[in-house]
């Protein structure tokens, strides 16, 4: 150290005798002094459980000043010992930042002392406390991101967190503002409530999202925001666990209230655990669920941070720039060209780190249902279909842009529905449950309720009858029955008309435990005929892992026509 000073000193004569400028030598001081300071730190490590961690690999990175517009720095290393610490002694720099490693571990660095407190104060008998999340095994996660508007007024909208699919699913968000039409600038009234139909939620916190509770869950949530709130504020991001009835998950919330004229905008990102467990620690390679994010070094210069927004603007500015050139045609169910189809092009863009936008162009089809959009620039193209007497699914066509290539002469085909015209159809939805010991249930799917003489019966046989849900693999066999009619499955885009033909009496599924493909679910759509000649198409969703003793759940769709007609399309004015 004497060494250091003695060096710090003559360098400061030379530059005075030099007649460097005084401002200058101010902040090579400063630069100097900040990185000499010492760094010694105590620490423990403890995984959710509070049990000390032992040999977990530790890493100091330290970071210095070179100039006003260069940074340095060097990392250093430990590994904590039995009672889970560890300790950095000697060390000098600017600041300091830490990271955990160990595997069958997973660190996250937001808590308190990921980066050393300026007001820090080294005592080895009282070591800062570091949290670390032990794996209990990854869960088989699904993430959904939906954005939606959502009305100022309190009509409710639903999500489904499971399927990422609008007005339909267990969330509801509610949103009321008064008044309804604001003044840009000024504060109003605003209240978001969120509930989960047949569950509840509970608003997540700590570092390590990775396990719902098991309870505390309510049904709903009101958070309110007068305008006379001292930390008012248009916007409102939250994070909470929910739990649907049968589904384990959480999702993260981001509304904006201040949207003129309404609807105004929302966003849910969730990840849900399709199996009913409570285990929602994200897949080791990636998949599905994002990892937990990384913050930029707290060790380094603000102006390496700089730099680096700066980098990361510049690809966003890259993205905005690519080029897009579609090419697509339009055809009905029957594979004829539709001519005259409004086609709007809505181009994804970038509008900061965290925020996008979409600019929207517009076509028509040809008469041999061809249209293109070209010399765009975007990340990506989605499109909308219009024209009356067509339905077009834009779900369907999610995911088109991924494997695209523009091709003038093999342009994309997109499938509209001609509508045969719409009739008054009965359509139910409605939960209930299923015995798992062999036992049959039946549904009345005209009535939409469990009835003994419904024309629907389920027979769901588990073996062994006991099993701890979201753990164990077990074989299980259904089998699905329309008395004295039949079902066919289905997989059409478009599913508004029963065939003629084709109906069995029954479906059967048996599952073996040991099939790399075992699944606890079964999602199926079929078309169906009654004993009375009456057609129509039921969604079924059956969850065999149920430990519950009254059986396991199941939710049905059904979508009939009671005059006796095909055609099951629905009355778009309802």
């Amino acid at each position: 150290m004497k060494r250091c000073v003695l060096a710090f000193l003559a360098i400061t004569i030379a530059l005075i005798l030099t007649g460097c400028d005084p401002k200058a030598i101010r902040i090579w001081t400063w630069m100097w002094s900040e990185n000499h300071k010492s760094l010694d730190f105590y620490g423990k490590i403890v995984d959710q459980d509070g049990h000390a961690v032992e040999g977990v690999k530790v890493t100091a990175a330290v970071g210095t000043y070179v100039s006003l517009t260069e940074s340095g720095g060097r990392k250093y290393y430990t590994v904590s010992d039995a009672a889970g610490q560890f300790s950095f002694t000697g060390i000098h720099g600017a600041g300091c930042g830490y990271l955990l490693e160990k595997p069958g571990f997973e660190f996250s660095q937001r808590q308190p002392f990921a980066s050393r407190p300026k007001d820090y104060i080294p005592d080895p008998s009282k070591p800062s406390l570091f949290s670390i999340w032990r794996l209990h095994g990854e869960g088989h996660m699904l993430g959904t991101q939906i954005q939606a508007g959502i009305a100022c007024d309190g009509t409710p909208r639903r999500f489904d967190p499971l399927t990422g699919r609008r007005d339909a699913g267990n969330l509801v968000v509610t949103l009321i503002r008064k008044p309804v039409n604001i003044d840009p600038g000024k504060p109003f009234d605003w209240i978001l409530t969120l509930g989960v139909s047949g569950g509840g939620l509970i608003e997540a916190s700590g570092a390590y999202p990775f396990e719902a509770p098991v309870s505390g869950y309510q049904n709903s949530i009101a958070i309110p925001m007068p305008a006379e709130m001292a930390n008012w504020t248009p916007n409102v991001n939250r994070s909470y666990y929910f739990f649907d009835g049968n589904h384990y998950g959480r999702f993260t919330i981001d509304v904006m209230a201040n949207y003129q004229p309404p609807p105004t905008h929302i966003e849910v990102a969730s990840y849900v655990n399709p199996t009913g467990s409570r285990n929602l620690e994200p897949m080791v390679d990636g998949r599905n669920t994002p990892s937990i994010p990384r913050p930029t070094d707290p060790s380094k210069p603000p102006s390496v941070i700089e730099d680096k927004a700066s980098m990361i603007l510049s690809a966003l500015d890259a993205e905005n720039n690519r080029g897009i050139n579609v090419y697509g045609k339009v055809i009905d169910q029957f594979g004829t060209p539709v001519t005259g189809v409004a086609v709007h092009g809505g181009v994804l863009l970038n509008a900061g780190f965290d925020a996008s936008r979409s600019v929207v162009f517009d076509t028509q089809t040809d008469r041999e249902g061809l249209f293109s959009f070209e010399g765009l620039h975007g990340i990506r193209l989605g499109v909308k279909m219009e024209k009356p007497g067509y339905e077009f699914n834009p779900n369907l066509y999610v995911n088109w842009w991924n494997s695209y290539k523009p091709d003038r002469n093999s342009p994309a085909v997109f499938t509209v529905y001609k509508l045969r015209g719409e009739e008054a159809m009965d359509h139910k939805e409605f939960d209930s449950r299923v015995p798992y010991d062999g036992q049959t249930a039946a549904f009345d799917l005209l009535a939409g309720r469990k009835d003994s003489n419904g024309d629907l019966r389920i027979t769901l046989t588990r073996n062994p009858l006991k099993v701890r849900r979201g753990v164990d693999r077990f074989d299980w066999s259904v089998t699905i029955e329309i008395v004295g009619g039949g079902l066919t499955e289905t997989s059409d885009l478009y599913p508004y008309e029963a065939p003629e033909s084709g109906y069995l009496p029954t479906f059967s599924l048996n599952i073996d435990k040991n099939s790399p493909s075992w699944t606890q679910r079964l999602t199926k759509t079929f078309y169906v005929r009654t004993k009375n000649n009456q057609f129509g198409r039921i969604d079924i969703d059956l969850t065999t892992d149920s430990e519950r003793p009254q059986g396991t759940g199941i939710s049905i769709k059904s979508f009939m026509n009671p005059p006796g007609s095909r055609n099951l399309e629905p009355d778009l004015k309802r």
